[in-house]
């Protein structure tokens, strides 16, 4: 497969080699822009999907020690954590973690052995802004997004040849720090960027009790150099993540015949290098042409502890003992051309090519001692050790086009995107029975935008989403995570998705209103069914509805620096299997935030800003149908206030106070296995100089 995208890409190369470009610098856009909605820079009201944007000052002014923290707020998005406080993944429209597609900087997160999907591996301070796609984004970006795209976009150079940042986060909420500095500037046509982080966070406190086990450490680093010549861009990142991370296990999580379990993940780590180049505003039909290259590995080292104990026939009894230990080591090489054309007026045609190679070489570890009492005068002893070996990979070429016309005050863009998969189980000491899966897939979306005066625009966009099984589900299965083990299969078929969604944009002089109303029709899910008491295997059995709608409104009143906002989601979602139907899925019916912003000078205190608010979650009910049961976490809300003070010639000094969950309410959030921190406050302190 790799061998198809020779020619392509040697017409891309000359295309660049022999244009007359002109340069234009990557650079911090305003917070109404995004690029990852359409692969191009456009107004979020003019493209006719759902995006929510978090931009600098957002990011500058936020206590957040985690991305996840930074995301929470965005109306359709909930955050799942797997019981471990350091490392979250994003729901999006109920969409689950391995249903969201995480990018740094258009680049894909991979993760092929998870259960949960690629959780947020990308230290805060290094992003200048994140922008979220919610529903399907998968024409344009492939597998994962069914649910949507999280995009973060890094910061690169500055403006004078030499700046230094400083900051430094506490929390009483984990008696943590998150400390950043950062060297970057730029010289002529160079920019550069140099930064580093250490977070050190203890056991979360809680209203109920301290979570034991739930602390972590990250260290984190990142590098950019670029250069923009007259005619031509191009730049280099380097990304490194390193977490060490406890994990919790609540009580009730803990159930007969199982009588402990622990995981812990001593690391999870994400090295990373790129390098684009690009060249814009091109002569004639062509508008930019740009490349992208990038090779990735992450490394988890994985530890679960489990103990049963089953009572036989009395007075026998049995307790075992279960110890499982993986390293997964995967690598990722990757490559996207993309060519912007415009070959009529106000119409413009996105084509490329995206390639990559997925890696994935995983040792597993299992023993077994069981302790056999009752039947004779000595305990009975049978112990077992399995050692397992995979070396899997997955090729993945797609050919994907947009095509955008401007029709007076309207815009119809249609999107098409046609993938083929080579996947194969290339080395393993398991019995398995097959081992490779080629498959291709096409997937199209259709939107309309009318700009019906200039601060209002109307949208509406069908768009289909899909997702590849992994390398664990179709080659490997796993041990982890219950007291059962989970076999592969390689006839899993792609899961698949319908989106409709209606909305409509207004901004103007300080308010900014979004509504959208979507409906999703997802087939195929990848699920777990029984083989036999011990053992499960993946299938393709579950089919989810989802309808909902999101709600985004601020307005200042006046020039009184008061700004009124909300921001909420309804949500209502159906999950069908072959045996049961449910409407209880783990999301709540209703959530949101809801507040008032200051925002204005006052006397000796220079740039102060204020916001108190509410985050609230209706009950979410969630059916398990392995016991017939549902659980019901309830509705709760949360008074928050937030504050800070910008400072200095160039507001070049900055101070962040914010007081959580005032009223110190015991909750825990929907998807969520750990309680939320109870009254917490949260300091920030960064200059730049």
């Amino acid at each position: 497969m790799l061998k198809q995208i020779g020619p392509l890409a040697a017409a891309l190369s000359l295309l660049i080699a022999q244009a007359s470009p002109v340069w234009a610098t990557e650079s911090t856009h305003e917070s109404t822009m995004t690029v990852t909605a359409t692969r191009t820079e456009h107004r979020a009201g003019d493209v006719p999907v759902s995006v929510s944007l978090i931009g600098p000052e957002e990011i500058k002014a936020s206590t957040a020690t985690t991305l996840g923290e930074l995301l929470q707020d965005i109306p359709g998005v909930e955050l799942t954590d797997d019981s471990l406080a350091g490392m979250q993944r994003l729901v999006i429209r109920g969409e689950s973690g391995a249903r969201t597609l995480t990018l740094v900087d258009g680049q894909k997160i991979s993760e092929q052995k998870s259960m949960s999907g690629a959780p947020l591996l990308m230290d805060i301070n290094s992003i200048e802004r994140v922008e979220v796609i919610k529903g399907p984004a998968s024409v344009l970006y492939g597998s994962e997004a069914i649910g949507g795209v999280v995009n973060m976009i890094t910061k690169k150079g500055g403006d004078r040849p030499l700046s230094l940042s400083l900051s430094s986060a506490w929390t009483s909420a984990t008696n943590g720090w998150n400390n950043n500095l950062a060297l970057f500037g730029s010289k002529g046509a160079w920019d550069y960027r140099i930064s580093g982080s250490i977070a050190d966070h203890g056991d979360r406190e809680t209203p109920s009790e301290t979570l034991d086990n739930s602390d972590y450490d990250i260290k984190s680093g990142n590098g950019y150099l670029g250069w923009n010549g007259d005619r031509l861009g191009m730049g280099l990142t380097l990304e490194t993540y390193n977490a060490d991370i406890n994990s919790h296990t609540p009580e009730k999580a803990i159930e007969p015949p199982m009588t402990d379990f622990h995981l812990d993940l001593p690391e999870w780590s994400r090295k990373k290098a790129g390098f684009f180049v690009e060249s814009r505003n091109l002569t004639g039909m062509v508008k930019k042409v740009r490349a992208d290259v990038f090779t990735q590995k992450s490394f988890k080292d994985f530890a679960n502890a489990m103990d049963i104990h089953v009572d036989m026939r009395p007075p026998m009894a049995m307790d075992g003992e279960i110890r499982i230990h993986t390293e997964n080591d995967q690598e990722t090489q990757g490559g996207l051309l993309q060519v912007d054309l415009s070959p009529y007026k106000n119409h413009l045609v996105i084509a490329g090519a995206d390639l990559s190679r997925e890696s994935l070489d995983a040792d597993e570890s299992i023993r077994v001692k069981n302790t056999f009492t009752g039947m004779g005068p000595m305990p009975i002893i049978k112990e077992s050790t399995e050692q397992n070996h995979y070396e899997a990979s997955l090729d993945t070429l797609a050919l994907f086009a947009q095509d955008e016309w401007l029709m007076g005050p309207f815009t119809l863009t249609t999107g098409l995107r046609h993938t083929w998969t080579d996947s194969e189980l290339d080395e393993t000491t398991a019995t398995v029975s097959d081992r490779s899966d080629k498959s291709s897939k096409t997937i199209g979306s259709i939107g309309l935008v009318w700009r019906a005066a200039p601060p209002l625009s109307f949208r509406t966009s069908v768009s289909q989403g899909y997702r590849t099984a992994s390398l664990q589900q179709l080659y490997i299965g796993t041990s982890h995570g219950s007291d059962k083990s989970v076999l592969p299969n390689a006839d899993l078929k792609a899961e698949t998705s319908d989106n409709l969604e209606v909305g409509m944009h207004y901004e103007t002089r300080g308010i900014v209103a979004d509504l959208a109303l979507f409906a999703s029709r997802a087939e195929n899910y990848i699920t777990t069914t029984d083989v036999n008491p011990t053992t499960l295997t993946y299938n393709n059995m579950d089919e989810a509805e989802t309808f909902g709608g999101e709600l985004t409104l601020s307005a200042p009143l006046g020039s009184s620096g008061i700004t009124p906002h909300l921001s909420g989601t309804v949500l209502r979602r159906t999950f069908e299997t072959d045996t049961y139907k449910t409407r209880d899925t783990g999301s709540p019916r209703l959530s949101g935030k809801a507040g008032v912003r200051y925002d204005n000078e006052v006397p000796l205190l220079p740039g102060f800003h204020a916001d108190l608010f509410m985050r609230a979650a209706s009950e979410a009910k969630d059916y398990d149908p392995d016991k017939d049961t549902t659980e019901t976490l309830a509705g709760w809300a949360t008074l928050n206030l937030s504050t800070g003070l910008r400072f200095g010639k160039e507001e070049q000094f900055r101070t962040s106070l914010e007081l959580t969950n005032l009223l110190d309410k015991a909750y825990t959030p929907s998807h969520s296995t750990l309680e939320a921190p109870g009254r917490a406050v949260a300091v920030k302190l960064s200059a730049t100089f």
